[in-house]
């Protein structure tokens, strides 16, 4: 398992999650007014659903149309290495989703987006209204799944989330994914309080004494 202690690739890996999120939001009217090259995008990544980078050349083609690396020293992109192929096959596994289900990519000006408020917890949390037996059950699945297992669980959320109208932050999903795998479970820990925890007025349902 991985150490908490941040790794200089986090820092990449922000940058690609922010321009990946602004990108795909920005698709989404163009593909809605039938703009051809939004509509082929998203054709294209929907081809990357349950593959890894590397596997379906059209959606590795469609993800990196919409990403930017700073070059090297010799003007070319960086080199790949393990680390970048983890953070590319995570960024292709959330942009096939998102084309895939087509939920509505929260705007980067709201406010939980840019006060880094926005999980994926907090995304499943309107589904404990509209499919509460549904949400509880997919999100328990969540939670307890090994990185390889992701895929399928995530995909039937970000269905549920397209289906039902509501909202998906692309960059917080793909920071996320960079750290699942940390032996103190800090991203399960955050999307689970995310997802159940409660706010309003303190209650006492202690017995109260007499008189």
């Amino acid at each position: 398992m991985t150490s908490t202690t941040s790794s200089p690739g986090m820092a990449a890996r922000d940058s690609i999650a922010g321009q990946l999120h602004a990108r795909l939001h920005a698709l989404e009217p163009r593909a809605e007014r039938h703009a051809p090259e939004a509509l082929r995008a998203f054709a294209e990544l929907r081809r990357g659903v349950g593959h890894r980078f590397g596997d379906v050349a059209g959606a590795d083609a469609a993800l990196l149309g919409l990403i930017h690396f700073p070059p090297d020293e010799d003007g070319l992109p960086p080199r790949m290495t393990p680390q970048l192929g983890r953070l590319l096959d995570d960024a292709l596994m959330v942009a096939s989703l998102a084309a895939f289900g087509r939920p509505a990519v929260a705007p980067t000006t709201s406010a939980s987006a840019s006060s880094g408020r926005r999980s994926f917890g907090t995304d499943c949390r309107p589904l404990r209204a509209t499919r509460p037996t549904a949400a509880e059950a997919l999100f328990r699945s969540i939670l307890g799944a090994e990185r390889e297992d992701l895929d399928v669980h995530l995909r039937r959320a970000i269905v549920l989330l397209g289906g039902d109208g509501h909202l998906l932050d692309v960059a917080s999903l793909v920071r996320d994914l960079g750290r699942w795998g940390y032996d103190a479970r800090p991203v399960q820990k955050r999307w689970a309080y995310d997802f159940w925890a409660q706010s309003g007025t303190e209650f006492d349902d202690a017995p109260k004494g007499k008189t």
